[in-house]
């Protein structure tokens, strides 16, 4: 360590003149950006004091902690070089003029946050303690304190430490899972799909509800909020700890973007972009460092936005967060029209990260690079492109502040006790943690004392009612006064409390007259265990059903009078018929209460669908879609069996009804599937299913018929495969999974030449190949055990040659239609179920002939197929959507949702491989091969009619 500071001193002197020539030149640069025009924008620290900052934040003595990723966007060779600085401001000038080395050779830190002596540090697959305990500004401590991260990707590491207002201290994931443990662990702990918190004082672990990229921050409230590349501002809905408790109630989005994401966001930068796909442009690419400022330097307006960095775009973007459209989780909507908050028109300027200060600013973190892209996502030719470290000594911080504002940067000494129920953000964050690391050392009276203050700021109750929750110091008074309140980000906080220390108390609160409160009392209550009457439960689902948080939250406390309350509100829809308040959202909530009915009690529920079917020729034509939701329940298999066999009358009413609906000129899926559930027998269907009644209700009767114990008539639509279309063929495969009969007729039609195998297709033979019954499994690889050459090197090399040809992309049109996209979407043509593929125009023609080939070559993890085996026999494949704890949502290649309850999950696998299937090459040509690669490549010219020149492309 002494070499260290001798080192750092010499630096110091030497680098002196050079300094006040780059601080000048960065001082010039400052005409480069457009600004809102109500702030103003200040250079803070440049080169050569930082460079390549990714992150920062201050401590309690005005001093800023960066951590600079020198090595991205790989290591070179030899040591890592990057480093974790120290700036002070000495003459409280605004401009931190002095760098002190704290850390060195560290491997691609990520971020950190101060605690006590020193600071905790993401960095390669670890979560490290680094201190200085001598006060020589040199770190000379380092505890691991968690280890287990994945280290993959450089942009895609475990991130963010920050202390939340719970006291915990929390990570964001990285996108890329891991297995973490720790010194004091006595096991390990999966991180798939999960961010990690932890006690920086006990180390206590857990994983969280979040799955962040490169970013994570709270609101006033308390609320998580995570981003990802496409996603700029995520909000984290419900807690791992409620899911934990949700029983059979299936949560299919426990994370939700509160502002535009993907194709639907818009950016408006100043200067020249580049995106590795033209789609993206003007679009969010690379969302990170996501921010919700509270301090005290903006606009008061500006209190409670969010800000979010795009170092493609070169800008800052803002969003204002309402909740008048969603009054439990928010939603946001950009700050200006057409403008974004900060832009500039240099490219080498790249924002990655956002703070806040002690001075009430907002602090963006400028990492400074020409090229910001990590190679793995580029094409090829690119990949060693001369300048991907250009600007890889440079470095930038910028403060945003008022226009007007007057700052002060002065050093004053904090009082936390008092500054923690302040107005400014970070200084309450910031008492919070001074106050937190001290432990049992605080003053509790006087901390108490800030609760009665009537300008008490809510988000510093919040903060102080949790470091009392800490050291066991909360009293009766104490939660007597958070649930009452005026806040309701306070009550919400106490209900939490509540649940630990009165769990008698939540229940006050579930008529709450605000909908957060409601939702949190009733997550709460389902925590708990505590239930609610059943007059009580019909009040909050006819007040607050049209919230859809508070229906599943209310799903939760309802699970044990499910059948009773499903009984109660159908009473109350066929009385009020259309003059029902929140009519729709009430029959919403009552077809997703429907499966926990038929859990709870068969009797009670099968008495409610016989009501519903008496009305499917009333007005109230809503409760066919009941009806549906009720016989889908599986408990209800022996119920849907006896409707189909029963000739009476009214079950001859109910079919006579549906089957006058199916005969006018549309059809409704909602129809055609109730039909299909209470006649298995029913010819009218398969018309529609074979498009002989027309082509719209021909997919809809195709589900339907999935239903359907008829394997003779599927067998009979396999025999005619070859003259079916494209998604008829893919209704018959997906029926030949489950029905072995229909899977033998297709593959003795490929063994006795009556069809090639080639029509099965590349998905199709996959499904017979790994069919689950094995007699079948062994027939289909003897029969198609030639199908696809498993060199896939020798497959590559035959159609290299097609690279040379001349090509035609408007023939290459038809084979994407036939061989892609069903996974794949390109402009308007296809589906977007597989990864992303609009970026093929800056791959090279040999590139593309690759990922055909190949397409295990490089699967990210969101697009690996899994198989799923539930508990009442059927399969399904396909992504995961949502994996949490109450279940898991998988989309398939057919573009449907599937969500699958977790106790209904019988087995649950990786494949390990792309869903897309090996051998789509089979039955190519090499010029429809060279056709194919010129439509990936050219097909945006296609639909615009603008200009190209075909053959002279890269190859």
């Amino acid at each position: 360590m002494s070499d260290l500071r001798i080192g750092a001193r010499l630096f110091l002197l030497w680098a002196m003149p050079w300094f006040l020539i780059q601080s000048t030149v960065a001082q010039e640069d400052l005409s480069e950006f457009v600004l809102h025009p109500d702030c103003r924008l200040e250079l803070v620290a440049c080169e050569p004091n930082i460079v390549d900052p990714v992150a920062m934040r201050f401590d309690e003595k005005g001093r800023i902690w960066v951590v600079e990723m020198r090595d991205y966007p790989m290591l070179e060779q030899g040591l890592p070089t990057s480093r974790i600085k120290i700036l002070e401001d000495r003459n409280s000038d605004g401009f931190f003029e002095t760098s002190r080395l704290f850390a060195d050779q560290l491997l691609f830190p990520t971020g950190l946050q101060p605690w006590k002596n020193g600071v905790i540090v993401t960095l390669e697959g670890k979560v490290v303690y680094l201190a200085d305990n001598d006060g020589d500004f040199v770190c000379d401590q380092e505890e691991v304190l968690f280890t287990g991260f994945a280290a993959k990707n450089t942009q895609l590491r475990a991130n963010h430490p920050t202390l939340g207002p719970d006291g915990k201290v929390y990570v964001a994931n990285g996108l890329r899972n891991g297995e973490v443990t720790g010194p004091r662990a006595k096991k390990s702990l999966s991180l798939t799909g999960k961010d990690f918190r932890f006690d920086p004082l006990t180390l206590r672990f857990q994983a969280v509800t979040g799955y962040g990229q490169f970013g994570l921050t709270f609101d006033e409230s308390g609320h998580r909020y995570t981003c990802t590349n496409r996603n700029p501002l995520r909000r984290v809905v419900f807690d791992a700890e409620y899911l934990e408790a949700a029983g059979k109630v299936l949560v299919k989005n426990s994370v939700t973007d509160v502002a535009a994401s993907g194709a639907a966001s818009r950016l408006f930068p100043i200067g020249e972009t580049w995106t590795t796909s033209n789609l993206h442009a003007n679009q969010f690419t690379a969302a990170c460092g996501v921010h919700i400022h509270c301090g005290t330097a903006l606009p008061g307006r500006f209190s409670g936005n969010a800000f979010t960095c795009d170092p493609t775009a070169h800008v800052v973007h803002r969003e204002v967060i309402s909740l008048e459209q969603d009054p439990v989780v928010g939603h946001a909507r950009p700050g200006r029209e057409g403008k974004e908050f900060l832009a500039s028109r240099n490219p080498f300027f790249r924002p990655v990260n956002l703070s806040g200060g002690p001075d009430g600013s907002l602090y963006v973190v400028d990492m400074r690079r020409r090229v910001i892209e990590h190679p793995q996502f580029m094409p090829p030719e690119l990949k060693r492109r001369p300048d991907l470290r250009t600007g890889s000594d440079l470095g930038r911080i910028y403060r945003v502040a008022g226009k007007d504002a007057r700052l002060d940067h002065q050093n004053r000494k904090m009082i936390p006790e008092k500054e923690l129920f302040g107005v400014d953000g970070w200084r309450r964050s910031e008492s919070h943690r001074l106050l937190k690391q001290s432990g049992n050392q605080i003053d509790f009276e006087v901390l108490r004392s800030g609760l009665t203050r009537p300008d008490s700021h809510p988000n510093g109750l919040i903060r102080a009612l949790s470091l009392l929750q800490d050291q066991e110091k909360l009293r009766p008074i104490d939660l007597d006064f958070a649930v009452s309140h005026y806040s309701t980000a306070v009550r919400s906080c106490g209900i939490r409390l509540c649940e630990s220390e009165q769990p008698g108390r939540v229940r006050q609160l579930v008529m709450d007259e605000n909908d957060q409160v409601r939702f949190q009392a009733l997550l709460s209550l389902s925590r708990t265990g505590t239930s609610l009457s059943l007059e009580e439960l019909k009040t909050v689902a006819l007040n607050s059903a049209q919230n859809e948080w508070v229906q599943t939250a209310l799903l939760m406390v309802a699970q044990s009078k499910a059948a009773s309350l499903l009984e109660s509100l159908v009473e109350e829809i066929r009385g009020r018929s259309g003059r029902l308040r929140h009519h729709d959202s009430v029959l919403g909530f009552s077809q997703k209460l429907a499966p926990l009915a038929a859990a709870n009690s068969l009797e009670v529920t099968v008495s409610v669908l016989e009501k519903c079917l008496d009305s499917v020729d009333l007005p109230e034509r809503g409760l066919r879609g009941l009806a549906v939701a009720i016989l889908r329940s599986p408990p209800l298999h022996s119920t849907r069996a006896r409707i189909s066999r029963d000739r009476s009358e009214r079950a001859e009413r109910w079919r006579n009804s549906l089957r006058q609906s199916l005969s006018g000129d549309a059809p409704g899926p909602v129809d055609i599937e109730l039909l299909a559930r209470i006649s298995q027998h029913e010819d009218s269907i398969v018309r529609l299913a074979t498009g002989q009644e027309g082509p719209l209700p021909q997919k809809a009767a195709l589900q339907a018929l999935q239903l359907s114990n008829r394997s003779e008539t599927w067998q009979e639509l396999a025999r005619s495969f070859r003259s079916h279309s494209f998604e008829v063929r893919r209704e018959i495969l997906l029926a030949a999974v489950s029905r072995p009969g229909v899977a033998r007729e297709l593959l003795e039609q490929v063994k006795n030449g009556r069809m090639s195998q080639l029509e099965l297709g590349a998905d199709g033979r996959k499904k017979l190949v790994g069919h689950p019954d094995s007699e079948v499994r062994k027939l289909a690889q003897s029969t198609l055990r030639q199908q696809v050459p498993p060199d896939r090197k020798r497959a590559f090399q035959q159609f290299v040659p097609a690279l040379e040809l001349k090509t035609d992309a408007r023939r290459g049109k038809p084979l994407f239609e036939k061989k892609c996209a069903a996974c794949h979407q390109l402009g308007e043509l296809g589906n977007q179920i597989g990864p992303d593929i609009s970026d093929t125009r800056t791959k090279s023609k040999s590139q593309l002939l690759l990922d055909i080939i190949r397409p295990n070559a490089a699967i990210d993890n969101h697009f690996v197929e899994y198989l799923i085996e539930t508990t009442d026999g059927t399969t399904v494949q396909g992504i995961l959507l949502e994996n949490n704890a109450t279940g898991i949502t998988v989309k398939q290649a057919d573009n449907r949702t599937v969500p699958i309850l977790r106790d209904s999950i019988e087995r649950i696998q990786s494949s390990g491989k792309s869903l897309m299937p090996v051998g789509l090459e089979e039955g190519l040509s090499l010029q429809q091969m060279a056709d194919l690669v010129s439509f990936l490549q050219n097909w945006r010219y296609l639909e615009q009619n603008v200009p190209f020149l075909e053959n002279e492309n890269a190859k």
